[in-house]
């Protein structure tokens, strides 16, 4: 798995994730609670995204640069496929 960090712009939230969309590590700072539940999950899940997208090139670029043919990284990790929100248990519900 390929994975990349990301954070919002104050950098209050951070996360890192797999190209798949799989969040493997988090951190909130004390700050971001004062939004309330639903804007923190909105920024996670934001970030969250960013950071998949971020690994899902990574891991094409790795791909072309072991050698892979351009049309087989194409149809193993087709450019723009990172999810752009990760699993449905993690989405939010108004």
């Amino acid at each position: 798995m390929t994975e990349a960090r990301a954070s919002n712009a104050g950098g209050t939230v951070r996360v890192r994730a797999t190209e798949t969309g799989v969040l493997v590590g988090l951190h909130i700072e004390r700050s971001e609670l004062r939004f309330g539940g639903d804007a923190l999950a909105a920024t996670i899940l934001s970030v969250c995204s960013a950071a998949a997208h971020a690994a899902a090139q990574r891991h094409r670029a790795a791909l072309l640069r072991d050698g892979l043919a351009p049309e087989v990284v194409d149809r193993v990790a087709p450019a723009g496929t990172a999810p752009t929100s990760p699993p449905g248990r993690w989405t939010l519900r108004p």
